[in-house]
């Protein structure tokens, strides 16, 4: 059941031939840790970057179709470092505001997780509410860093083009995010906002999702099914479809950047 004002749940599909060809996780994150080192180079973690696209794509989230639609913008934005850097904070209400100023969550998303659970540790929860904002979808790799770090987390994402919403939350226990609404790649061209809460206990997790909205949607995809993507991804390769265009950009960098050729470079 899909809520009203929700977008449709969309996973990629058990077995999808048209894709083309299929690669191991490990060969796709080598080639997308390439393809951003040659867009965004040192102006943010790129390797952490392509390791949300993986995570994305493994789990069945449409990752790499994500990566598709806003692969022109961040190829165009290469040169300017504040659309890799999350925007003005301020602090009230509770809450810290932020404006994202139509940045990609991708770039700066490891730094709001880094923050967020040391917030939570010293103060039992912290939520962030985030304005004009790209990518949104990035926010579900990093629920799972804040579970993997022992925290309880939630995301309520936004779209104000057309008014539909999806969200997500996460138990230290389950490492894997349930979702309601959750569309995939549709509709990341459109800025959205997001609301990000991150608390040490589910206790203190429920009570803050209680305080900012009694009527949080239950969840219409379980954290089992996200399970299932990542063993069916593991067992049988990624379908990635037609690479050519992100392979034009990693071809931008002749060597990949490891300890051993930065020792070759003299580094």
């Amino acid at each position: 059941m899909v809520l009203p004002g929700e977008t449709a749940v969309r996973l990629m599909p058990e077995a999808d031939v048209s894709r083309g060809p299929a690669l191991s996780r490990n060969e796709l994150l080598a080639f997308l840790r390439r393809v951003f080192e040659a867009l965004l180079g040192k102006r943010c973690d790129y390797e952490a970057v392509a390791e949300q696209i993986v995570w994305l794509e493994c789990h069945g989230l449409g990752g790499l179709d994500m990566l598709r639609a806003c692969l022109t913008r961040l190829d165009l934005e290469e040169q300017n470092v504040e659309s890799h850097l999350p925007g003005a904070f301020s602090v009230g209400g509770g809450a810290i505001d932020l404006d994202a100023g139509g940045g990609s969550l991708l770039c700066f998303g490891d730094l709001l997780t880094d923050m967020l659970i040391v917030q939570s540790a010293e103060q039992g929860s912290c939520r962030i509410e985030i304005a004009d904002l790209r990518e949104g979808q990035a926010v579900l790799p990093q629920l799972h860093r804040m579970a993997l770090a022992g925290c309880f987390a939630a995301a309520r994402v936004r779209n104000p083009q057309d008014g539909t919403s999806w969200s997500a939350h996460i138990t230290a226990a389950s490492r894997l995010p349930a979702l309601s609404g959750c569309s995939g790649s549709s509709g990341c061209a459109d800025a959205v906002s997001m609301s990000l809460i991150c608390a040490s206990s589910e206790p203190a997790l429920r009570s803050a999702m209680h305080a900012f909205d009694p009527h949080w949607p239950e969840p219409t995809i379980a954290s089992d099914q996200l399970a299932a993507n990542y063993k069916r991804s593991l067992d049988s390769g990624i379908p990635v479809g037609d690479l050519s265009a992100l392979a034009a950009i990693a071809d931008r960098v002749l060597v990949e950047a490891t300890e051993e050729s930065r020792r070759g470079a003299g580094e």
